[in-house]
């Protein structure tokens, strides 16, 4: 590392007075020296000593020099890739770093980049703080490393899945979630060329691999102001793991899922996406409220028929209500990928500023989500008047449950599209056997969908897994509230 001066001291608004101060309270009670591997100013020098702090210059380009337990510090708001590893192989593990910078000097990509590279190189930040003048950062070294993932790295992933979640992800799975996915971030770094999966953060114990947080791009419209759609590129979060053996490895914050996830904000989120988001239940939700600054921001809006009960000819009953005057109208199930065609898009190009808020349910995100994934059966129930698209609706059997996944309904003429969906599906025999249909979604898009799934005999209520929506913002300021209007269903998570 070169010696150049501090950067903080070239400003004449800098007080080395303060600056000394500061470092002295980053270092651990009763410790007096401090090694530092930029040269610093005469009076930061004479400040320092006037505090009976040793200062102990060393060249990091030295071969020779090997880890020791006195604390090191950083004096700058940039750290390169290249200067975080070489601080860490100036320090043993525990090892104390302290990092100081001017206010004014701190740009929002300084702090992504710093976070990233500590990260990377094997520091956990354990605290940091702030006056009108100096911000300053407490790292320290662990055994740990972390890292974006990359092509090689899929079957390890896959061997912590199936010991994480007691099952085995397949290859063909894997690839089509974190490879195949269609949303573009323009803001993101990598490109759609790189073959290595996008969005996923990795944390080794020397070469073994025991944590992994991930994400996939979802592209949200927000068409409140139908004059001026806005689309919002954002991360569903999901895939959270960590091996058993480490769990135990710090606590809350210094957690090793929790430097995993903080580095996928710093490498995906943070000036890339308008907001992360998800479906979590029990620990990891409880862990993302309270340690990584997430917001639950609903509920989940959970409706059930208990097909057991005999509640099926109510829906038959309403399938042959709505449409014993309507000849134009008719329903069909969507086998051929080439169905999905333009008259999808323009379908929620028309109802997407009565949504409000929803994801994008384009032909080429119906394409991905329903007919390209392996190992899954969807169902999806177009209905038609003439040749015009007006709605659909999407299920699929999982074991003695029949889920209703996902929908797209226009404000008039809800009913029949709803109830002629449910009604061939039933019909071609995906109830049979079944308990109950289940599926949750807003019930406030389309307006009077709730009091209607109410006629045909649904009822709502509380989530079985009580299950939430979690939120945590970034580039769009007012996420949670957002999310808290948007248009949702099962099928815009992970779950379905």
């Amino acid at each position: 590392m070169e010696k150049n001066p501090s950067p903080l001291l070239d400003s004449p608004r800098s007080s080395p007075g303060r600056l000394a101060q500061a470092l002295a309270d980053l270092l651990p009670s009763g410790c007096r020296e401090v090694r530092v591997v930029q040269a610093l100013e005469p009076e930061l020098v004479s400040e320092l000593k006037a505090l009976k702090i040793e200062i102990q210059q060393i060249d990091s380009h030295r071969e020779d020099l090997t880890a020791s337990p006195s604390p090191l510090s950083w004096i700058g708001s940039k750290i390169s890739p290249l200067d975080a590893s070489r601080l860490r192989a100036l320090s043993p593990d525990g090892g104390r770093l302290a990092i100081l910078w001017w206010r004014r000097d701190d740009l929002p990509k300084d702090g992504t980049d710093r976070r990233r590279a500590l990260l990377e190189a094997g520091f956990a930040l354990r605290a940091q703080g702030e006056d009108q003048e100096l911000r300053w950062l407490d790292a320290r070294a662990i055994a740990f490393t972390l890292r974006t993932a990359e092509a090689r790295d899929e079957n390890e992933i896959l061997d912590l899945f199936q010991r994480s979640f007691h099952h085995r992800r397949s290859s063909a799975q894997w690839r089509w979630l974190y490879l195949d996915n269609p949303v573009e971030n323009p803001r993101a770094p990598q490109s759609r060329s790189d073959k290595a999966p996008r969005h996923i953060s990795l944390a080794f114990d020397k070469e073994e691999l025991v944590a992994h947080y991930a994400g996939f791009p979802m592209c949200f419209v927000d068409a409140r102001d139908p004059n001026a759609p806005r689309r919002l590129i954002a991360l569903q979060v999901g895939d959270t793991m960590t091996a058993q053996r480490v769990r135990s490895v710090g606590r809350g914050p210094t957690s090793v899922l929790s430097r995993c996830a903080r580095h996928f904000y710093a490498s995906f989120s943070e000036q890339q996406v308008a907001f992360n988001y998800g479906v979590n239940e029990g620990n990891i939700q409880r862990f993302t409220l309270r340690y990584l600054s997430g917001q639950k921001v609903r509920d989940l809006t959970y409706w059930q028929l208990d097909l057991a009960a005999g509640h099926r000819p109510s829906v038959h009953w309403a399938h042959q209500h709505q449409h014993e005057h309507q000849p134009r109208r008719r329903l069909r199930q969507i086998h051929d990928v080439r169905e999905l065609d333009e008259r999808f898009d323009r379908l929620f190009s028309q109802l997407a500023p009565s949504l409000g808020i929803a994801v994008e349910r384009s032909a080429e995100r119906l394409r991905w989500r329903y007919f390209q994934r392996p190992g899954f059966q969807y169902h999806l129930y177009a209905a038609f008047e003439d040749e015009e698209l007006m709605g659909w609706c999407v299920l699929r059997r999982d074991g003695h449950r029949l889920l209703w996944g996902d929908a797209l309904l226009p404000p008039r003429g809800f009913r029949w599209v709803v109830t002629g969906a449910l009604n061939q599906a039933l019909q071609d025999g995906l109830g049979d056997g079944a308990d109950y249909l289940a599926g949750w979604f807003s019930a406030h898009q389309p307006p009077g969908l709730g009091s209607w799934l109410t006629q045909l005999g649904f009822l709502r209520q509380p989530e079985p897994q009580d299950l939430g929506w979690i939120c945590l913002g970034f580039e769009e300021p007012d996420a949670p509230q957002l999310l808290r209007d948007a248009y949702l269903t099962l099928g815009d998570s992970d779950l379905f």
